[in-house]
C-alpha cells in the first residue's frame, strides 16, 4: 500500500485511533460501574467493547506506522474527561457513540479512503462500521430492557445462568438471589443455547 502521509485518510485514522483509545478507557470505566451495580452481564459487554475498540485502534496504528508515522505522533492523546454515570446512562452513552460511529463517522472516513484509493483502509473502516453498529444496538437494547424491567424477566421460560457459580435456573425471571452462591440477580444472564 502506498504511504498515507499527507492524506485526509491519514488524518481520519489518527482521529479514529485517538477516539478508539479514549473509548477503551471509557468502556473500561463503564464496566467497573456495572460491576459496582452488580450487572455482571453488562460488565462483560463493556469489557468486550473495550477489547474490541483496542483491536480497532491497533489495526489503525499498523496502517499509520507502515506509512512512516512515529508512535509518538499516533499516540498523542488529547486529554478528555471521562464522564461515568449509572449503568443505564452508560449504556445509552455507549449506544449513541457506537451508532454515531457506525452511521456517520466511519462511513464518511471509509468513503474518503475509497476516494483517495486506499482500498485496504476503506475496507477496514467498513468492517468497523459493522462491529460498532452491533455494539450500538446491543447497548441500546440492554438500556431499554433495564429501564422497562425486562432485562431479568422474559415472556417465556428461559435457562438463566449465574455468572459466578454456573448454577442454572429455569423460569420466566432470574432469581433474586442465586440459590447456590447467594449472589444477587445481576449475576444472572440468559444462557445461550
Amino acid at each position: 500500500m502506498r504511504s498515507l502521509k499527507g492524506s485526509t485518510t491519514a488524518e481520519n485514522l489518527l482521529t479514529a485511533f485517538r477516539d478508539k483509545t479514549f473509548d477503551q478507557l471509557r468502556y473500561t470505566n463503564f464496566a467497573n460501574v456495572a460491576t459496582e451495580e452488580r450487572y455482571i452481564q453488562i460488565n462483560k459487554l463493556f469489557n468486550q467493547m473495550a477489547r474490541a475498540v483496542n483491536e480497532h485502534a491497533k489495526v489503525m496504528a499498523r496502517f499509520l506506522l507502515c506509512s512512516g508515522y512515529k508512535s509518538e505522533e499516533i499516540c498523542s492523546l488529547l486529554q478528555r474527561p471521562i464522564y461515568v454515570s449509572n449503568t443505564i446512562a452508560n449504556l445509552e452513552t455507549a449506544a449513541k457513540n457506537e451508532i454515531n460511529n457506525a452511521t456517520i463517522i466511519y462511513p464518511a472516513y471509509s468513503k474518503i479512503a475509497f476516494d483517495e484509493r486506499y482500498m485496504e483502509v476503506s475496507v477496514l473502516l467498513s468492517m468497523i462500521v459493522r462491529a460498532d453498529d452491533n455494539f450500538g444496538r446491543i447497548c441500546s437494547n440492554d438500556a431499554m430492557m433495564l429501564t422497562n424491567g425486562t432485562f431479568f424477566t422474559k415472556s417465556e421460560p428461559k435457562k438463566w445462568i449465574c455468572n459466578r457459580c454456573g448454577f442454572i435456573y429455569n423460569g420466566y425471571t432470574a432469581p433474586d438471589l442465586c440459590p447456590l452462591c447467594n449472589m444477587p440477580q445481576g449475576y444472572y444472564q440468559v444462557q445461550c443455547e
